[in-house]
């Protein structure tokens, strides 16, 4: 299954929030936001090949749980230290 329109919206967003995780959490690893638009991309594209009975709402729901996780995570507080 193709990403849709929407989905490829998700991934702008997906993309957008896990960036800025790095950017908080893990600067050290000077990721650009290229590859982290390409790590996620490829993380949908493999969720969506690896699930051929899930339609497009149920893909959606999946990107939108990841989405969570990635704004719950940029959400936490640096560790001190």
């Amino acid at each position: 299954m193709d990403l849709t329109d929407k989905h490829l919206d998700m991934l702008w967003e997906m993309a957008e929030i896990h960036f800025q995780c790095f950017e908080k959490f893990y600067k050290e690893y000077d990721i650009s936001y290229k590859s982290v638009l390409e790590l996620n991309h490829q993380k949908m594209v493999d969720i969506a090949s690896g699930c051929p009975d899930c339609d497009e709402e149920m893909l959606s729901f999946i990107f939108e749980s990841i989405i969570k996780d990635y704004k719950d995570m940029l959400a936490r507080k640096l560790p001190r230290g």
